[in-house]
């Protein structure tokens, strides 16, 4: 029951259905008891999956209590399916067979335009898609060297919009988060924007 429900939210977080133009797909290798590389930067709806590349059985399973996603056992020299991740956040995961095997995927940010005005409407684009039923995404600003803050939270959308009051250096990242048990990924890493 469990590995059904893990895998229920494997599909609503990780569409592999319509991927965005230019999507690309990278490719993790496993050896025995490490993931190489150990953390890599994918863009929003790029596709992940590991191939291994040693003698032992392992996985990729995103840590709890997110637990996004899993591949199942990888037998020697298999590849596993692509898992698409279409949220900004990072998702540190694990071979569930041999726990001391970590690693990270991290997925920015985008922010469009990169520069303006304090007349320009920003958009700050956290996914490629709405966020699926009982999840949301919370989006946090920093502005010049100050702390991170929240700047939006429970979005459902895509995307939201920022317009500055004031010139300066703004930055942005993001979280997904269940809602029924809080779970959220770790942040995004950040796209910071500049405002004359």
């Amino acid at each position: 029951m469990r590995r059904a429900a893990t895998a229920f939210v494997a599909c609503l977080i990780l569409a592999a259905a319509a991927l965005p133009a230019g999507a690309a797909t990278t490719t993790v290798s496993v050896v025995d008891f490490a993931f190489s590389p150990t953390s890599i930067k994918i863009a929003q709806g790029d596709t992940v999956q590991w191939h291994n590349t040693g003698v032992r059985t392992h996985t990729a399973t995103q840590d709890a209590p997110l637990s996004a996603f899993s591949t199942g056992n990888i037998a020697p020299a298999e590849t596993s399916s692509g898992k698409v991740l279409n949220a900004a956040g990072t998702y540190p995961y694990h071979c569930a067979i041999h726990p001391s095997m970590v690693a990270s995927i991290k997925v920015p940010v985008k922010v469009r335009p990169a520069t303006g005005t304090v007349a320009t409407v920003f958009s700050v684009i956290v996914a490629t898609q709405a966020a699926p039923t009982g999840f949301v995404y919370d989006v946090q600003r920093k502005v010049g060297d100050g702390p991170w803050a929240a700047f939006m939270t429970g979005v459902t959308t895509a995307s939201v919009t920022f317009q500055a009051t004031t010139p300066g250096t703004y930055a942005f990242r993001s979280t997904l988060g269940k809602v029924s048990t809080g779970a959220k990924s770790k942040p995004s890493p950040a796209k910071t924007i500049r405002v004359s």
